[in-house]
Order: structure tokens, then C-alpha cells, then sequence
């Protein structure tokens, strides 16, 4: 397949960079940051950090599908709400894995749209990924609050993975025809314009926030931030959404082997759980990366 190597590239640096975020944030929460006003952060972090590129090109979307960024943008807030809210839940070598339905899902959209014919090898990737999402599962733990609290967290990565899905869609079939940068600036306007409506319901105001937890906010909300810049733009530009999703579900390996190497340094006991779990873990997330790549190479 004839794709630019930044088309491949970028995504994997994305991964990464979510991988690291994703750590600092479950610590930022564990010291009082709850995941609504994480998200309000994410966003308007995003926001600061790209209004210097929106400042050499401020112009608005035009053509039949000016719509685009906006709807997509509320859909990356629905998606980083009920991704947060997993983080908090749950664990994220569980969490950074499930992820990796996203593209799942991208694939499922571009059929719906007639774009992309389902072969044997997307049934093969199908069984792997509901043995990956099994294996996930079942290392929660053995008491009946950890799988509960496990499922939930599930759950709710694959509502975040479908809200970003159509995010990514949108992007690939729109960023080209209204302008990569100008869809990308009012993308993240509209998100950080969504997350308004969550005002109301703060726990608090922001500068209650525990101290304890700011430099692990700003850090992960940094880290997702250019994590959301580089995948999109890479999606954009080169209207490569499954591809680019393939790569970034390498995030859940990155994710598991931070975790059992230098979790410590973000405080995060996950790998204290064992060879035994956190190798069933790894396991999942391996298929999950083997489910997503028959898609693509097979």
C-alpha cells in the first residue's frame, strides 16, 4: 500500500503520547481531579495550545460540509467524558487497550457509507477482539466489585471510542475540501465550547482543586492535547482514518509496558497486580492489535 510515511508516523507518536497522558491523568484524579473538570481542562488546554495556528489562518469553514467540525467537535467531548470517567473507574492497562475498538468502529461507519466491503479477514478481526475484550475482562480481579467496576469501565471505553470514531470519519471524509487547519480550529472550539455545559456540574470550583493535583493535570491534559493535534491532523491530511487508527491502538501495549516498567514514577500500582494478570492484559491488548491489523493488511 502506497501510504506516506507520515500517515504512519504521526499516529504512533499520537500513541504515545495518549499513553503517557492517559497515566499522569488517573494520577491527577486519584489526588481530587474528578473527570468533568478534567475534560473542561483537556479542552481548553487544546485550545491555548492551537490558537496560534488558528491566529495565520482565522478563517471560518465554507462549501456544503462547513458543519463538520462543529459536530465532530461535540462528539470528541461526549467521547473524552466517558473516556475520563473510565480512567477514574477503572485501570488503564484496561482502559488504553479497549480503545483500540475505535477503529472498529471507523470501519463499521465507512461501511454503513458504502465505502468499505467487510471480508473474512473483518469476521477474523471481529472474534479476536471479543477474545481480547473476554481476556480484559476476566483480569479485573475475582471479587465481584472489581469485575463490576471493570465492566463499567469497558463500557464506557467503547462509548468513547464510538464518539471518537465519528470524529476521526468526519475528519477523513471533511478536513480536506474545508481546510486542514481551519477544521481542525473550530473542531476544538466547538469541544471546548461544549464543555461549558459541564459547569454545573462541578464538584467545586476549579481553584478548589487539591494543588497535588495540578501538575499532573496540566501535564496529562498537555500530553492528550498535542496527542489530538498530531492524530488529527494526520487524518486529516491524509484521509487515512483507518490506517492512522490501526497504529494509534498501539497506545494499549505502550499503555501496559509503561505501566509494568516505570508505573512507579506516576504513582500507578497497576503493575503490582502480577505477572498474571498484567500478562493477560498484554495478551489482550496484543489481539486487539492483532484483530485491527487483519483489517488492514490482510
Amino acid at each position: 500500500m502506497n501510504i506516506p510515511v507520515l500517515a504512519w508516523l504521526l499516529p504512533l507518536i499520537a500513541s504515545v503520547l495518549f499513553a503517557l497522558g492517559s497515566l499522569m491523568l488517573k494520577e491527577g484524579m486519584a489526588k481530587g481531579a474528578g473527570p468533568i473538570r478534567v475534560v473542561f481542562i483537556s479542552n481548553w488546554v487544546l485550545v491555548i495550545l492551537w490558537m496560534g495556528f488558528f491566529l495565520m489562518e482565522p478563517s471560518f469553514p465554507q462549501g456544503e460540509l462547513w458543519w463538520t467540525p462543529f459536530v465532530a467537535g461535540f462528539a470528541r467531548v461526549c467521547g473524552g467524558g466517558c473516556l475520563l470517567t473510565a480512567l477514574r473507574i477503572g485501570d488503564v492497562s484496561i482502559q488504553t487497550p479497549m480503545g483500540g475498538l475505535k477503529v472498529v468502529f471507523v470501519a463499521a461507519f465507512a461501511a454503513l457509507m458504502g465505502a468499505e466491503a467487510l471480508t473474512y479477514a473483518h469476521w477474523g478481526a471481529a472474534v479476536l477482539t471479543l477474545l481480547a475484550i473476554y481476556l480484559l475482562g476476566r483480569s479485573g480481579g475475582s471479587g465481584l466489585h472489581d469485575k463490576k467496576r471493570i465492566a463499567r469501565a469497558m463500557v464506557l471505553s467503547a462509548f468513547a471510542a464510538l464518539f471518537f470514531a465519528l470524529n476521526d470519519v468526519l475528519a477523513a471524509r471533511a478536513a480536506t475540501s474545508v481546510g486542514v487547519r481551519t477544521y481542525m480550529s473550530y473542531n476544538f472550539f466547538a469541544s471546548a465550547a461544549g464543555t461549558l455545559a459541564f459547569i454545573p456540574f462541578f464538584h467545586g470550583r476549579l481553584r478548589d482543586l487539591p494543588k497535588a493535583c495540578w501538575p499532573w493535570v496540566l501535564g496529562g491534559t498537555t500530553f492528550l492535547a498535542l496527542d489530538v493535534m498530531v492524530l488529527l491532523y494526520a487524518i486529516g491530511e491524509y484521509r487515512e482514518a483507518t490506517t492512522a487508527n490501526i497504529l494509534y491502538s498501539a497506545r494499549g501495549v505502550w499503555a501496559i509496558l509503561l505501566i509494568w516498567g516505570v508505573g512507579h514514577w506516576f504513582h500507578n500500582e497497576e503493575g503490582r497486580k502480577g505477572g498474571g494478570v498484567m500478562g493477560q492484559r498484554l495478551l489482550g491488548a496484543i489481539l486487539l492489535l492483532s484483530a485491527i491489523g487483519l483489517v488492514l493488511f490482510i
